[in-house]
C-alpha cells in the first residue's frame, strides 16, 4: 500500500490506544455518534475478532503503543477483548502526529457512516433481509441475542414490528 507507508503488524490489544493527539472534543463527537448495535458487550468473541481483522485500526507508533487515529470504533470493539489478544492494525510507518489530526479522525468516521452505516428506521428491511439470509447458528455466531427477531430488535433499540417493514429494491450503487 503506497510504497510501503503502510503495513499490516499483529500487536497486543494492551499496545492499541487511542491518539492522545486527538481532541478530547473529537473523541466525545466520534463516540457520541449512534450505532446500530445498543450493545457491543452482546457480540461473540469470534465477531469482535472478525470485525478487527476486517476494519483494522490506522496506527502510528508512539513508544511503546500504537495510537490509532483512524477506525476509532475499531479500538472500541478492541476492548471488549482480553489485553493480551493479538490485534492486527495497520500502521503508518510515516505519520507525525499534526494538528489535522482532529479533521483525519472526524472524516474517516464520517466515511464509515455515509458509506457503511445502514439506516435502520428508514429502511429496517434491508436489516432483516440480511438477518433471514443466515440460520440460527450463524446468527448465535454473532450474538446470542440476534438468534430471533426480538432479541435482534432489542439489540438494535428498534421495534420488531419495524424490522417487518417491506425491503424497498434499488438498484446497486456498486457497479463495474
Amino acid at each position: 500500500m503506497l510504497d510501503g507507508r503502510f503495513t499490516l503488524q499483529n500487536i497486543s490489544n494492551s499496545q492499541l490506544i487511542i491518539s492522545s493527539q486527538i481532541s478530547s472534543q473529537v473523541k466525545r463527537t466520534i463516540a457520541g455518534t449512534i450505532q446500530a448495535l445498543k450493545l457491543p458487550k452482546i457480540l461473540t468473541v469470534e465477531t469482535v475478532a472478525a470485525c478487527l481483522t476486517a476494519h483494522p485500526p490506522v496506527v502510528y507508533q508512539a513508544g511503546d503503543y500504537f495510537a490509532a487515529y483512524q477506525n476509532l470504533r475499531t479500538v472500541e470493539l478492541a476492548r471488549l477483548l482480553p489485553a493480551d489478544s493479538c490485534v492486527t492494525v495497520i500502521v503508518d510507518n510515516l505519520y507525525v502526529p499534526s494538528p489535522t489530526i482532529d479533521t483525519e479522525a472526524v472524516t474517516d468516521a464520517l466515511r464509515t457512516a455515509v458509506i457503511f452505516g445502514l439506516d435502520l428506521h428508514a429502511c429496517p428491511g434491508d436489516l432483516l433481509s440480511l438477518w433471514e439470509c443466515l440460520d440460527k447458528d450463524s446468527r448465535r455466531a454473532v450474538s446470542p441475542n440476534f438468534v430471533t427477531k426480538s432479541g435482534l430488535a432489542a439489540a438494535l433499540n428498534i421495534n420488531r414490528r419495524e424490522l417487518s417493514t417491506q425491503r424497498v429494491e434499488v438498484a446497486s450503487n456498486y457497479k463495474r
